[in-house]
């Protein structure tokens, strides 16, 4: 019979139950959202994206507007980013959106908000 000691054997454990933590910069539709806004993803932690609601409804408190708007086939409206990070299983997610980007004074404006909750988040509302 294969023993494994004390030491070895929590070095597993503790390394199995790890998260990594990989940095994401792309935009994707969020199906858990009935309404079906895009999000930006900035992070990845273990299963879960870590990501910002984009709408075009400036009614929501707090809401900062892009410079640019990161759709490139809709320029007629302004695009707003809600800067409260929320984080939800990738299962909940649509394909990435080829095409789209944000500017760079859009992405350091942005930095400040860039935290990882630490709990699963229902969506903005």
């Amino acid at each position: 019979m294969y023993k494994i000691n004390v030491s070895t054997k929590c070095d597993i454990l503790e390394s199995m139950s790890r998260k990594t933590t990989s940095v994401r910069n792309e935009f994707r539709t969020n199906n858990a959202d009935p309404r079906g806004h895009p999000v930006y993803v900035f992070a990845q932690v273990g299963h879960d994206l870590i990501y910002f609601v984009i709408t075009h409804s400036a009614k929501f408190d707090g809401v900062v507007p892009f410079r640019i708007n990161p759709n490139p086939s809709d320029n007629k409206e302004t695009s707003f980013y809600v800067p409260i990070p929320q984080r939800l299983r990738v299962d909940n997610f649509g394909r990435v959106r080829k095409g789209w980007k944000i500017c760079e004074e859009d992405l350091e404006y942005m930095k400040q908000y860039m935290k990882i909750p630490k709990k699963c988040t229902k969506n903005y509302k």
